[in-house]
């Protein structure tokens, strides 16, 4: 199967909720100037996380600089959310939960 199928077939999207936008507004988790698209992405992340404490959830983003920092995957892993910064190794991980 090819790699993209396996993501999409397990993957969700996460459309970013009004509180969302707020918090990250008013307490932005990575502290960088123009930083906000990606700090409204973790946002929504973790918000979305708080929703679905019963289920097995992965962040997958090459951007490294930015939700590879530990301000970022302290807070995913807070949330129990598993970063990944390449396909590669999500697949993988998708593979070994089968």
């Amino acid at each position: 199967m090819k790699a993209i199928e396996k993501v999409l077939r397990v993957a969700e999207v996460i459309t970013p909720s009004v509180n969302s936008v707020q918090k990250t507004l008013n307490n932005p988790i990575l502290k960088r100037n123009k930083a906000l698209r990606d700090n409204l992405i973790l946002q929504s992340i973790l918000d979305h996380a708080i929703t679905q404490s019963d289920t097995t959830k992965v962040f997958l983003s090459s951007n490294t600089k930015e939700f590879g920092n530990a301000e970022a995957r302290f807070a995913l892993r807070a949330s129990d959310v598993m970063y990944f910064s390449n396909t590669n190794s999500l697949i993988n991980w998708i593979d070994s939960q089968s």
